[in-house]
């Protein structure tokens, strides 16, 4: 539980800015917060990082207050929360120009590390604003074509992309330190706690890596399912206009997140996605090949789950889409030699953030 007393405290011990720069730290290591780092003795940088970690603070604790409302107001206030982050991407970008002009013509860079961070969390909350919808009931069922291929082309594949670069970031900064310590430290630093703590995040980045590469997979998978179920007829379309006025309807959260905010647009527009998904053609091909490769896409998305072992909540939840994938690799199978014709949707609720459903 967080409490928020008069001020930013945690607990009302540790400030909310220091968590923010020390998550910061842990997801990108940039020069600007290496020790023997020099870049705030200059005031433009020291201004700019100072008014992006007090924008931050803000941010951040609108979502952490957020949290304390039901799912249907959460899911209201959720479209503000995107929106700040938005308007942080954008400090982000200020701050990490200032740092570039002060790390110019060396080898050290900020890299996109501030930029990154925000992205991370901007995809989080996109998600769980998806989860809720889920939770709440309110997609129709021929909306699941469009839900998902965003899923998986923008949400999880930016966060495969986002954590990606942070490792290599991450890397980046170790690379950087062994090279200012003396041979004997190194030495020592092999050994030392906080290598041991920093390689331990650097694995459980790789899995949360492989976990949301296998998710967009499955993300994939529903949309095939779900372009199968419209091909087929089991899934009866509003006439186009209806169709594009809902998917405007579920983008408009999303509207703040351009491309010229974030160099990619985390909105997307219904000729966007028609064009991108290449929809139209997929229905041609009929219910039973795009059934056919949902039961792929599901049968490898699988294969990455179940190799994620161990009792931590990455391997728990894993496991357990994993037995979805299972399930609906088969009964996409069935469906896609004839054998079966009703198919149903059924949403089954293994986890807080769980947004993938049963076929049946």
């Amino acid at each position: 539980m967080v409490l928020f007393p008069s001020d930013d405290n945690i607990l009302g011990r540790v400030q909310l800015s220091t968590v923010i720069v020390d998550s910061i730290r842990l997801f990108a290591a940039p020069p600007a917060l290496d020790s023997m780092s020099q870049a705030f003795s200059v005031e433009q940088c020291r201004e700019c990082w100072e008014e992006f970690i007090n924008d931050s603070v803000k941010v951040f604790l609108g979502v952490i207050q957020m949290f304390g409302l039901n799912p249907a107001r959460q899911r209201e206030k959720i479209v503000c929360c995107i929106e700040d982050f938005s308007t942080l991407q954008a400090e982000a970008e200020r701050a990490e120009n200032a740092f570039d002009l002060y790390y110019f013509g060396q080898e050290s860079s900020i890299n996109l590390s501030l930029t990154s961070f925000v992205m991370l969390h901007t995809l989080y909350l996109i998600k769980y604003h998806f989860y809720l919808s889920f939770y709440l009931d309110l997609f129709a069922s021929f909306e699941y074509s469009y839900v998902y291929w965003y899923l998986n082309e923008v949400v999880f594949k930016w966060l495969v992309n986002t954590l990606d670069r942070s490792i290599t970031l991450v890397a980046a900064g170790e690379k950087r330190m062994l090279k200012v310590r003396k041979k004997s430290d190194r030495k020592k630093m092999s050994k030392c706690k906080k290598e041991i703590e920093m390689k331990k995040k650097a694995n459980e980045k790789q899995r949360f890596l492989l976990f949301y590469r296998a998710q967009a997979k499955i993300a994939e998978a529903f949309f095939m399912a779900a372009v199968a179920l419209i091909a087929s007829g089991k899934i009866r379309m509003p006439l186009s206009d209806l169709e594009q006025s809902r998917f405007e309807h579920r983008m408009s959260p999303f509207s703040s997140l351009s491309s010229v905010t974030f160099g990619i647009s985390l909105f997307v527009e219904y000729t966007q996605f028609i064009h991108i998904s290449r929809i139209e053609s997929l229905r041609m091909l009929g219910g039973a090949k795009c059934f056919s490769i949902a039961a792929d896409a599901f049968d490898w998305a699988r294969g990455e789950l179940e190799s994620l072992t161990g009792n931590d909540e990455i391997a728990q939840e894993a496991a357990a889409i994993a037995r979805i994938c299972k399930n609906n690799s088969v009964v996409s199978r069935i469906i896609s030699s004839g054998s079966k014709n009703e198919v149903n949707f059924v949403t089954l609720w293994y986890s807080l953030y769980n947004i993938f459903n049963l076929i049946i």
